[in-house]
């Protein structure tokens, strides 16, 4: 086998490496209904306040089952909750993803 060769199968090994990491990180979405106040407040989108809301909301009116009662929490307007819905998922507690 050449040095080319070598480095040729290197690199795809790399690509192929990164592109699964890349693809699994973006379809991951962290579970709102578990997730704790530091793991909310961890994603550049959400941050410590809304993390706290989000955490305070969930503590006082139980899980979400449904993404249009993220708009009943302070500082989330459509725009928001569209944004956050591509990092956090709206899951029930077995890992299912709720009808929402």
């Amino acid at each position: 086998m050449s040095l080319k060769n070598v480095l040729a199968y290197i690199a795809t090994l790399v690509i192929l490496f990164f592109g699964a990491a890349v693809l699994s990180a973006e379809t991951e979405k962290l579970n709102i209904n578990t997730a704790t106040e530091a793991e909310l407040a961890a994603l550049p989108e959400i941050g410590p306040d809304l993390a706290a809301a989000i955490v305070e909301y969930r503590e006082l009116n139980g899980d979400f089952t449904a993404t249009s009662q993220l708009l009943e929490i302070e500082g989330i307007d459509e725009a928001k909750k569209e944004e956050l819905l591509k990092v956090i998922g709206i899951y029930g507690i077995d890992g299912t993803e709720c009808s929402c």
